[in-house]
């Protein structure tokens, strides 16, 4: 079991956050349940509205919407939010994404609102992806999350 686990973790490491689409290692918004997702990401031993995950690169948290009130393993994967541990550069990461500047819409957070100086995010509609963001001390953007979701932004069909 921990040898697998690790394996997880390593393969987790490589392309976890290297993923450019609405789904993430095989778990899809709208589509995958929450035994699809625990398959992947391991059992959940609350199984609420939210999946929260940790490896050694990054946490994950699903968000998962309620279809079966008596069985939890048929929730649906609302959305998928990554949050890396170590600080990655917006500007470093966008060189792996074609079009970024075209196909990702900036949206700056105010202050007032989220607390957080420089907050903002880039967000793919069509591809159902989106990128956090915050300014650091040398006023670069850095990735705070990467989130998955359904570009209809809809599961209940």
């Amino acid at each position: 079991m921990k040898r697998c686990l690790l394996v997880l973790i390593m393969i987790f490491s490589l392309f976890g956050i290297e993923a450019f689409s609405k789904e993430w290692n095989g778990i899809i918004p709208c589509v995958s349940t929450r035994f699809d997702a625990e398959k992947i990401l391991g059992k959940d031993d609350f199984p609420i509205n939210v999946g929260i995950y940790h490896y050694n690169e990054f946490r994950v948290h699903v968000i998962y919407e309620r279809k079966d009130k008596t069985d939890p393993d048929k929730d649906i994967v609302k959305n998928i939010t990554v949050y890396p541990d170590k600080s990655i550069s917006l500007t470093k990461y966008i060189k792996k994404i074609p079009n970024f500047h075209k196909n990702f819409r900036k949206t700056e957070i105010d202050i007032k609102i989220s607390h957080v100086y420089g907050e903002a995010v880039y967000r793919n509609w069509n591809e159902g992806f989106e990128i956090w963001v915050q300014k650091d001390d040398e006023d670069k953007e850095i990735i705070s999350s990467f989130g998955y979701f359904d570009p209809a932004y809809d599961c209940s069909e």
